[in-house]
């Protein structure tokens, strides 16, 4: 495991291409003799325990809330016509970083207004809105959200809070990728699968870096060619679909897959919490504080500066 450390260490500085010329090919013969070491056996699978929605903590454990915020006015009011008619005129964006764009439906970065991918969403485009600062611009929208509630995740020395809007189609995807912040994911409306792994996974994962604020894998559950994972099967699998209502805690560093069941809204409230970074990985957390694109300086300071949200991951 060791060996492994280092060869994602390796991989972080030197980038894709040159690690894959210098170390590619040992890296390969690696993971074989692992894989013939431990064989082949069904992937193990973890079932999540409902918590009540009025028992908001912070936990180093992936937990749903079913029904935590049913009762919210975000929940009970918002939709696609509601957007479309109350903030068609908002400009929005949509991103294409490197390892977070399903590479079955690919997109292009793009700005456009909200009416017109509203319209889209409708006849079925897999164009995926992620992480947009239209809730965090709106205050009004802000206000159908129980911050009260939200903020009891928080702990001592947390900062950088901020809300990040999701819309996507049925059937878009988000790829496997984990990240730095804590996230408490509110399914506001349609149906969402959630299929997480420990942050200590990324070893089965195959994951990949490349310096940036995010880590991502091309693992796709359930899809994907063994010979390419040659140790997903030792990977421990959480599963979670969230209705309306329903809120997800996902702690820093936790690997995820997310999947659009229905044509589907959330909003994610993501804050920092370093100590809770630290826990989850070490060795992620210092790879993060030396990402280079972007770097830290630029995600944290010049960001706010020009009061544009820092795009992190899905």
């Amino acid at each position: 495991w060791l060996l492994l450390q280092c060869i994602f260490i390796a991989e972080h500085f030197l980038g894709e291409q040159l690690a894959s010329r210098w170390i590619g090919a040992a890296k390969n013969r690696f993971y074989q003799k692992l894989r013939n070491k431990y064989p082949e056996q069904q992937q193990t699978s973890i079932q999540l325990k409902d918590e009540k929605g009025d028992q908001a903590f912070p936990s180093d454990k992936v937990r749903v809330f079913r029904g935590g915020a049913a009762d919210w006015k975000a929940c009970q009011q918002w939709n696609f016509d509601f957007f479309q008619q109350n903030y068609g005129d908002r400009i929005i964006e949509l991103h294409a970083s490197k390892g977070l764009t399903d590479p079955e439906s690919p997109q292009e970065t793009a700005r456009l207004s909200l009416k017109e991918y509203v319209d889209e969403i409708k006849t079925g485009s897999k164009r995926y809105l992620k992480l947009s600062d239209l809730v965090n611009k709106e205050p009004e929208l802000q206000k159908d959200l129980k911050y009260d509630w939200l903020k009891r995740f928080r702990q001592p020395f947390s900062f950088s809070e901020t809300y990040y809007t999701f819309m996507g189609a049925k059937g878009s995807v988000t790829p496997m990728h984990n990240e730095f912040p804590c996230n408490v994911y509110v399914q506001v409306s349609g149906v969402k699968k959630w299929i997480l792994y420990p942050a200590g996974n990324r070893y089965f994962l195959n994951a990949r870096t490349e310096r940036r604020p995010y880590f991502f894998s091309e693992y796709q559950p359930d899809k994907s060619d063994a010979s390419r994972f040659p140790l997903h099967h030792l990977a421990e699998k959480v599963e979670v679909i969230l209705h309306p209502g329903d809120v997800l805690w996902v702690p820093p560093f936790m690997w995820h897959y997310v999947e659009n069941v229905t044509d589907s809204i959330g909003v994610a409230y993501k804050f920092v919490h370093i100590p809770s970074s630290w826990k989850a990985s070490r060795l992620l957390t210092i790879l993060f504080f030396l990402s280079t694109r972007p770097s830290i300086f630029y995600s944290f300071v010049a960001g706010k500066i020009r009061k544009k949200d820092l795009i992190i991951a899905d």
